[in-house]
């Protein structure tokens, strides 16, 4: 079985904002697979399908960003889910709008939700697809930065960008991770490749 756990935060208030990033992929992911999500005693929501001979969970936390970790740990436990088999999907400030990079391991970058997870699960080797939403100009503004949504030009590509990144998670269901990384790392949506895109890891 393979795991997919979209990062966010619950409430309608924060739909579209920036930080629910990683909510807004699954949802794409889920509706295309023909999967409806429902509660979960593990404080959030999941939805089932099967992607030719491999069963998938995917999983939506309702406990808050910083506490991420106990609903990934009590997925994986319950779904008897190796972290090697897991895939976070999150929104990264480091990236900027319209670029994704997914990686085999490594920290949290200052991401609470990844370094809850990191500190429940003990271990750093589970996939991660990361999807830029570009940093605001001061520190003290990184809240309202990724609370806050897009509107414009700017709305469209992150809506495209969302679609990109189902696009990229299925590709690790499918293909792998390293396949994945070839292909979409340093691609920016429309997949115009950047001058120092790499495949990264």
């Amino acid at each position: 079985m393979k795991a997919l756990v979209g990062l966010g935060n619950p409430g309608k208030q924060y739909r579209t904002t920036r930080h629910n990033a990683g909510f807004l992929v699954l949802e794409r992911m889920a509706e295309k697979a023909g999967a409806g999500f429902r509660a979960a005693r593990l404080n959030g929501v999941v939805a089932q399908w099967r992607e030719g001979q491999e069963s998938v969970v995917a999983g939506m936390p309702h406990t808050y960003m910083n506490l991420s970790g106990d609903f990934v740990a009590g997925l994986l436990h319950y779904y008897k889910v190796e972290p090697a088999d897991l895939l976070i999907i999150h929104d990264e400030m480091d990236l900027p709008l319209g670029r994704l990079r997914l990686a085999r391991a490594g920290s949290g970058a200052g991401h609470r939700g990844v370094e809850s997870i990191l500190l429940s699960l003990g271990t750093p080797s589970f996939a991660r697809l990361r999807v830029g939403v570009g940093k605001p100009e001061g520190k003290d503004q990184v809240v309202s930065h990724v609370l806050s949504g897009f509107g414009g030009s700017d709305g469209a590509l992150f809506d495209r960008m969302v679609g990109l990144a189902a696009d990229a998670a299925w590709c690790w269901l499918r293909e792998g991770l390293q396949t994945a990384m070839n292909r979409y790392n340093g691609v920016r949506e429309g997949g115009v490749a950047e001058p120092d895109g790499s495949p990264g890891g």
